[in-house]
């Protein structure tokens, strides 16, 4: 995958989110029963409602901590990072500049999937967690290439 590529995946994912998002707004059926419903959520929380009542400053400092020294890596990175190091990072700032779009703008996260009756996401949260997932995944090869180059 070209960079260019990855760029575009990570534009058209947080256009995604942010559509799906008005899309699914006091929007409820079921998919799949007991496994899979759209289900309108407005989370106050953090990614899958884990940190409920906690304040939304904290938690939009939470984005821009995770927004900045990505930013400052791929700056400083930019000609010499690997096409899936940067689709991933690019998957975890749509996440992040997705959610942080709705602490600004609405004062809370629109989630609209729900999984088992118990966890309720959004978009952001998919790309968030799938590119954090091929961040470590790209980190584990990397260290068993290592590991045969030394051996």
């Amino acid at each position: 995958m070209k960079k260019r590529t990855s760029i575009i995946v990570g534009i058209v994912a947080l256009i995604l989110d942010q559509l799906t998002k008005m899309l699914f707004i006091n929007k409820n059926m079921e998919l799949i029963p007991n496994v899979l419903k759209i289900y309108y959520w407005q989370n106050e929380g953090t990614i899958f409602e884990i940190a409920k009542g906690i304040k939304l400053s904290l938690i939009a400092m939470e984005s821009i901590i995770i927004i900045i020294p990505i930013f400052i890596y791929l700056i400083k990175k930019n000609k010499n990072i690997k096409d899936n190091m940067l689709l991933s990072l690019m998957l975890i700032l749509a996440g992040a500049v997705g959610n942080l779009i709705d602490i600004l703008f609405r004062g809370y996260v629109i989630d609209f999937i729900n999984i088992a009756n118990s966890i309720n996401c959004n978009l952001s949260d998919v790309f968030l967690i799938g590119g954090i997932i091929l961040l470590l995944i790209l980190a584990i090869k990397q260290a068993i290439n290592k590991k045969f180059v030394k051996n």
